[in-house]
């Protein structure tokens, strides 16, 4: 309609993370875990490689395993 298309940038990265909920009147679901803040990370260095996607060395050994 616009004549524009979203562009977007993503990390990858695995590990565990905690789902809890939080708040008694508003209540809000909440992630959390060192995973988060490393795929927040990666998903950043995307802008500095010039790249869309960019992926962990543990995700790319746990890909490569398949």
């Amino acid at each position: 309609k616009y004549g524009l298309s979203p562009e977007f940038r993503t990390g990858l990265h695995g590990d565990k993370v905690l789902i809890t909920w939080i708040g008694e009147v508003k209540k809000e679901i909440v992630f959390l875990g060192d995973v988060l803040n490393t795929t927040a990370r990666i998903a950043e260095e995307c802008k500095k490689a010039k790249q869309d996607i960019l992926l962990s060395g543990e995700i790319y050994t746990h890909l490569d395993e398949q």
